[in-house]
């Protein structure tokens, strides 16, 4: 892909035909032929013609009801929702955007709030957006494709949770979906019903997450997974195949108080939850050799579920990898590299359009610099993969 030293965490990406956009923290790119090559976009100009100043946490979709790029963007004050059609990213090379501001005042707020980890995804015929807001609280909110489409005033409605960081479900179908840990033995989902009004859910009791010792060393001796890392276990990947709903996290070796370690390094849980009968399925990847973290799923209307991750520590700097869960396992590396670190809150799987038999996986690691240049001794490599089956 490309090279840069700015922030290369939290990437997510979303294609469309030739049209691909991507970003992490604090860097955006449009690609009009596949990926071949990308133009920068700059989102704190996008901020700023807004009358806003950005911040951080960035997030990109590509939802087909609607026919269009969403692009949610954290500033100072707000949080943006931007809204572009195939068509425009392509002949704007992704620089023309409407743009809605969610502020304060848009959800009654006495006081500029600290909005938190953005996630989107979307169901038939309503995107969902998560969010936190300082305090430990989240909100779910859903907006009809009818009145994105339309792009003019917009009114949706939202629902807020006592939990944080809440994960929705792509691929939703009739209703939205969204999973959150209430603890390391129990995860919460809630369902949405697109004709309703009224939002449910239910706790559902899992075995307890390990969440002590998260750290494991690379060859060179460096630390992956530190406090450094943002890594915890929160849930950061569900998606919807079939009546199954599929929700993964990253998980430590050992459960609080306890003396022997569950697994050998830190590892990716997953639940497959019934949304029919509530029964929950329990599996994991893990490797005696190394670790597995930041894992983020999607699914297609094939039934096919993909996930993208992070791997590394003890003989193998970290890398990116891509692969499938339904059926048998089967998963790739896509870089290969003397590598520092890799992840952040998040990175994504999405499915591509409309090729659903593929997926797309935005990820990054950090290559050293040997030697340094101009002080800097690595260089982030954020990855944009296509892969399938």
């Amino acid at each position: 892909m490309w090279h840069s030293r700015d922030d290369g965490w939290e990437t997510s990406a979303a294609q469309a035909f030739d049209n691909i956009f991507y970003t992490s923290n604090y860097l955006a790119a449009c690609s009009r032929d596949k990926g071949s090559t990308f133009q920068h976009v700059s989102p704190f100009k996008l901020a700023a013609s807004a009358g806003q100043t950005f911040c951080c946490d960035q997030v990109t979709e590509f939802v087909p009801g609607a026919n269009m790029f969403v692009w949610i963007l954290l500033t100072e004050t707000s949080m943006l929702m931007c809204l572009a059609t195939p068509d425009e990213l392509k002949s704007s090379k992704g620089k023309s955007w409407v743009v809605y501001s969610l502020d304060a005042a848009t959800f009654s707020f006495r006081e500029d709030p600290f909005f938190d980890y953005p996630q989107i995804s979307y169901g038939d015929d309503f995107l969902y957006l998560t969010f936190n807001v300082a305090g430990g609280n989240a909100f779910i909110c859903r907006f009809h494709y009818g009145q994105l489409r339309e792009r003019q005033t917009i009114n949706f409605q939202y629902f807020v949770a006592n939990n944080s960081y809440i994960c929705p479900c792509h691929m939703s179908g009739n209703r939205g979906l969204f999973v959150v840990q209430n603890n390391s033995s129990q995860l919460r989902l809630f369902s949405w019903m697109e004709n309703s009004n009224i939002i449910s859910w239910n706790d559902l009791n899992i075995e307890t997450i390990p969440t002590d010792d998260f750290e494991i060393r690379l060859p060179d001796n460096n630390v992956w997974l530190g406090p450094l890392s943002k890594i915890d276990t929160s849930v950061t990947g569900v998606t919807r195949e079939g009546n199954k709903v599929w929700a993964a996290w990253s998980g430590a070796r050992r459960v609080y108080n306890q003396h022997d370690n569950s697994f050998p390094h830190p590892h990716i849980g997953i639940a497959i939850i019934d949304i029919i009968s509530l029964k929950v399925e329990q599996r994991y990847l893990w490797n005696p050799e190394h670790a597995f973290a930041y894992p983020s799923l999607a699914s297609n209307p094939n039934g096919d579920v993909a996930i993208t991750f992070m791997w590394g520590g003890d003989r193998h700097y970290v890398q990116h990898g891509v692969g499938f869960l339904k059926g048998t396992t089967e998963l790739w590396s896509t870089t290969n590299s003397i590598a520092l670190t890799g992840g952040g809150h998040y990175i994504t799987a999405r499915m591509s359009y409309p090729e659903y038999r593929h997926f797309i996986g935005a990820g990054y690691n950090s290559p050293k610099l040997d030697p340094p240049v101009n002080g800097y001794t690595y260089e982030n490599h954020p990855r944009y993969v296509v892969f399938h089956r």
